[in-house]
Formats: structure tokens, sequence, C-alpha cells
């Protein structure tokens, strides 16, 4: 979902007349950083297909890198963009924090976005995501909404990925704002001022 919030983002920021060179001036801290977390949160997965041993530590690698992105989260709060992007990764990590370091996913909706998953505990050794049961613990933040086709890329959201995407989408609408919005944004007015 990050691919089609940063092209929404665009597609709105340039609508509102926007610039994608204003994106330069803007001054997020350590972006890098948001940038290792999110390629991080694959690299255990993919490590472990070569490499069996490092199952036990699997889940524990996952869940770093929540830690790394809270880091550049919080470093960035007082962009109102990050506190959604915030709130997204929050909801996704308590519901794989209490399900065994797994997205859990709903079958119902795999097979409405007509997905070719293997969620079996042997196929699910090397992803992120686990099918849902009766045990999961907060479904409702799983992987439950479904985009089917004609959607060009069938998946499987959980509310957590929505507010990632709206948070995405913001950061790159305010980023490429105008000038004049830019100005206005890091010199508001002081009421009660002559």
């Amino acid at each position: 979902m990050i691919l089609e919030a940063l092209v929404l983002g665009l597609l709105i920021g340039t609508w509102r007349g926007g610039r994608l060179a204003n994106l330069a001036e803007v001054r997020w801290r350590w972006p890098l950083l948001f940038v290792f977390a999110m390629l991080w949160q694959r690299i255990p997965f993919l490590m472990v297909r070569e490499w069996p041993a490092l199952q036990p530590a699997v889940v524990w690698l996952y869940l770093s890198s929540y830690a790394l992105l809270a880091v550049a989260v919080g470093l960035n709060w007082d962009d109102p963009a990050f506190r959604w992007i915030g709130l997204g990764l929050l909801l996704n990590f308590l519901v794989i924090a209490l399900n065994g370091g797994r997205m859990p996913v709903w079958s119902t909706a795999v097979d409405i976005a007509r997905l070719k998953v293997n969620l079996t505990p042997a196929g699910a050794a090397t992803s992120p995501h686990t099918l849902m049961t009766e045990a999961t613990r907060l479904k409702f933040l799983g992987d439950v909404l479904p985009l089917p086709p004609p959607y060009p890329r069938p998946r499987v959201l959980s509310i957590g990925d929505v507010f990632l995407a709206v948070g995405i989408a913001f950061l790159l609408i305010r980023g490429m704002g105008t000038r004049r919005e830019r100005r206005t944004e890091a010199r508001p007015e002081t009421a009660g001022t002559a």
C-alpha cells in the first residue's frame, strides 16, 4: 500500500498546485532511518530462507523494525503526517506482537482478493503473516480488508495499513505544498498581536 500512497500523494500534491521540487526543501529528521526500518521488516524472512537456523530469532528481528520505525516517527512527531504514520504503525505492532510476531490474515479476505498465498505452518515460516484462527487476538486489527480485482495489485490490508498510507500521502501533499503554504506553516500568526 506504500506505493499507492506515494502515487496518490504525488497526484493530489500536484493537483493542489504543489511542486515535486518542494520536497527537496523539506527537512525531515533521519529519513533514511525510516527507509531502512521498512526494508528491515522483510530482511529477516529473506535471511531465514537461506539460513533456517535463524528461525528462532526471526520474530525478534522483525519486531525490532518497529522499534526503529518508532524512533523515526518520534523524531518527526511535530509533523502531523507522522502522527498518522505513527498510529498506523502502532496498530500493526499491537496485533503482530500479540499474535506471535506475525500479522494475522483473515482467510475470507484472501479468497475475496483472489490471492494465492501459502500460510500453512510450513509456508508461514518464511512469511511475516499467519492465518487467523479462533485464538487470534485483536482480529479486527489484522489483515481483514480485501482489495480484489480489478484493482491492479490485489491485496489484503489492515486498519493500520490504511492509517499508514494516509500518513504517507499526507506527508507528500504537505511537502509539495506551495511556498506560500510552507511559509504560513513555518510562521503561524499569533493571536492578539498588534
